[in-house]
């Protein structure tokens, strides 16, 4: 290697490490958006801020640099000030994550070569009224090992649906991408060189909030497929993906189904599936997301209350022993008027004869699905608890519209 080539090398190293803290970002910019009191978020944005923009400038990134400058000076005034962030002040924190985003994106799929877009930032005085609407930022799409394509076609084809590409070759490549922040979307080759696409599924969905990526995985990194019409994708994949593409691919079909499950997962009931063994969680989130299910998974009884506050499910299911655990989290949701009209389902098997009396199971605090479980009957009770718990809501709604006066209460939960 020539002495000439080091800052080119050292730069591509510097811009795989500024995509994960700028994916670390956007993780803390919605934290934030969730607790706008959460000073920690704050100031840890404000530190990974403060590195990006350092070190942009001594590789010569200049739009990078000033973008990173921006939302330093941004988050220093707020930490500084003691200031709360308002809705305004996240989403102009939000656009600068953006723009770095799409920065170091361009400099990384150029190698580094890539002349930069300096953007113009709007006037503080202007008033926020005035500004013109900031476009959604893209989803990301993580593609893992798919080898020989033409990456130009898939990253127009991923924009066009509303993604942006990133892209690793291996499992432990994608591990670290998955370190700075879980993307909304994971294309992965069915055979990688350190594993597979269904082992890194699996993988994915055991980590924190690793039931909410769509992943599709593409038989092995072939090319897309000629002129004429492609293998149809397959939703049974033996796995915890999504849906399943052979070859010969069809990539604009991918891309629409991404677009397509990310849209019908977003639309999708929502569950909270609170369960401590993974091999158990894994197989019951599978069945839940195959039959159409949002499934978000917690594994900690002490981030149960947040987990349904932040991601509000129309149904909750517990599989956690011992009893008096279970019927602690019961008690807790039905003491907090935010969530006492949820419906609760708890796994328990024919054994656990002290469940019903310590977690309310025959007094409509909970309903009980016995373990192992049978999927068709699981599938039917919980189909069923969730239409109630919406009759119930359209019910209250109609009833309120017709009596203003009527203070509105969550429903309780019946049996």
């Amino acid at each position: 290697m020539s002495w000439h080539e080091v800052p080119r090398r050292l730069q591509i190293r510097y811009l795989h490490a500024a995509a994960i803290t700028a994916a670390q970002l956007a993780r803390l910019v919605g934290e934030l958006e969730q607790d706008s009191g959460d000073r920690s978020a704050l100031k840890l944005m404000l530190r990974r801020f403060q590195g990006l923009a350092a070190w942009a400038g001594l590789h010569g990134l200049s739009a990078i640099s000033v973008a990173a400058q921006l939302g330093e000076h941004d988050c220093a005034t707020l930490a500084g000030g003691g200031v709360v962030p308002q809705p305004a002040h996240i989403e102009q924190i939000r656009t600068l994550i953006h723009v770095l985003r799409q920065q170091i994106y361009r400099q990384r799929t150029t190698g580094g070569i890539s002349e930069e877009i300096l953007w113009a930032r709007p006037a503080p005085q202007e008033p926020a009224t005035a500004a013109p609407a900031t476009p959604r930022p893209p989803y990301r799409a993580l593609a893992v090992g798919l080898g020989e394509v033409d990456w130009q076609q898939l990253e127009r084809l991923l924009l066009e649906q509303g993604f942006a590409l990133q892209a690793v070759e291996t499992c432990r490549e994608a591990g670290r991408a998955f370190a700075g922040g879980l993307p909304e979307a994971v294309i992965a080759a069915a055979d990688l060189p350190d594993g597979s696409g269904p082992l890194l599924t699996h993988y994915l969905r055991s980590l924190d909030r690793g039931d909410d990526p769509v992943v599709v995985i593409v038989g092995g990194g072939a090319a897309a497929s000629p002129a004429g019409a492609p293998p149809p994708a397959e939703p049974g994949t033996g796995c915890d993906a999504d849906a399943r593409f052979s070859a010969p691919l069809d990539w604009a079909a991918v891309a629409r189904s991404l677009a397509a499950l990310r849209q019908r997962r977003q639309d999708a009931p929502g569950i909270l599936y609170m369960a401590s063994d993974d091999d158990e969680a894994a197989g019951l989130g599978a069945l839940l997301r195959g039959a159409g299910y949002r499934v978000r998974r917690c594994r900690d009884p002490h981030r149960f209350a947040r987990e349904v506050l932040t991601c509000e499910p129309e149904l909750v299911l517990i599989d956690l022993p011992p009893a008096a655990a279970s019927g602690e989290l019961v008690r807790w949701l039905r003491g907090d008027p935010r969530c006492a009209g949820l419906p609760v389902i708890l796994l328990t098997a024919e054994e656990d004869g002290e469940v019903p009396a310590a977690a309310g199971i025959g007094s409509g605090l909970a309903e009980r699905a016995a373990k192992p479980v049978e999927p068709r009957s699981l599938l039917a009770q919980v189909a069923a608890r969730i239409e109630h718990h919406r009759a119930l809501g359209r019910l209250f709604a109609d009833a309120g519209r017709r009596s203003p006066k009527v203070a509105m209460a969550a429903p309780a939960a019946s049996a």
